[in-house]
């Protein structure tokens, strides 16, 4: 028995019909896992169970699908788990007046004093 490296694993040479939902299924698993241990966890840890998924969609699939699985598990992430919750809206965080003040005067002597 011959032993090879492991840059020479072999891929998968599987048809592109089947590698992206593949991918889909990989990623809709790893949503449901997440949605289960939600109640465990809380809104901790995100992306946990999401890295398995798109490591293996990856490696199974190739690029494309890779980015389908990363694009579909982060928007559920950032759907589900990432504040504010079940929104897509950014997190509203005032600014401090003293901040403004600073950086728009930091901004106003960088144009006047090149």
């Amino acid at each position: 028995m011959q032993l090879t490296p492991i840059s020479r694993l072999r891929l998968p040479d599987w048809p592109w019909p089947f590698r992206y939902p593949l991918a889909v299924g990989f990623a809709a698993s790893a949503i449901l896992l997440r949605g289960v241990l939600t109640a465990l966890w809380g809104y901790d840890l995100p992306f946990l169970t999401f890295f398995p998924a798109i490591v293996l969609s990856a490696w199974t699939g190739g690029f494309g699908p890779g980015v389908l699985a990363t694009g579909l598990c982060g928007v559920a992430a950032q759907y589900f788990w990432l504040a504010p919750p079940e929104s897509f809206a950014a997190p509203v965080t005032p600014v401090a007046p003293g901040w403004k003040d600073a950086t728009q005067r930091a901004s106003s002597a960088s144009i006047i004093c090149p």
